[in-house]
């Protein structure tokens, strides 16, 4: 019995672990979550600057304005650092949703190590309550027996 209370106690301490795991996994999907969020706000708004540049260059062209070739230079310029720009927005959200994806993973694997180090505790707290209850059947059993009482047959 004093091995299945020290199994107990040292599931019930893998139970504490891998709750604080989860929330230290919950807290930093929490984390990553709002990173997303923010690359994504940062994305959609240099999209929109991006577009915006672009629209002007080609009302330009539509117009068939001729600028002076250092303006033209200028807006072509302009054009590929907003396109570059919006290209290193993408790859910080696509490795904001990777590290979103991770965080996850991490969330999901705690939350079944948690589970499953219950799912023991439970089975481990089971079979030493049993054998407590057998241990107190035999102790009033033999009471019985010492104060005269039948053997049960």
């Amino acid at each position: 019995m004093h091995d299945e209370r020290k199994a107990l106690r040292q599931i019930m301490a893998a139970v504490r672990l891998c709750t604080m795991q989860r929330e230290k996994s919950e807290l930093q999907l929490r984390h990553v979550l709002q990173k997303l969020q923010l690359a994504e706000q940062s994305l959609q708004t240099e999209s929109v600057s991006y577009r915006r540049t672009l629209a002007q260059h080609q009302q330009f062209i539509a117009r068939g304005v001729l600028l002076h070739p250092v303006m033209q230079e200028q807006r072509l310029l302009a054009l590929a650092a907003s396109r570059t720009a919006v290209a290193n927005k993408q790859r910080m959200v696509n490795d904001a949703r990777q590290l979103f994806q991770e965080a996850q993973s991490a969330l999901i694997r705690a939350k079944i190590s948690v589970d499953v180090t219950d799912k023991a505790r439970q089975r481990v707290s089971r079979v030493v309550e049993q054998q407590a209850q057998a241990k107190e059947l035999i102790d009033i059993f033999d009471a019985q027996y010492r104060q005269g009482g039948s053997l049960g047959v």
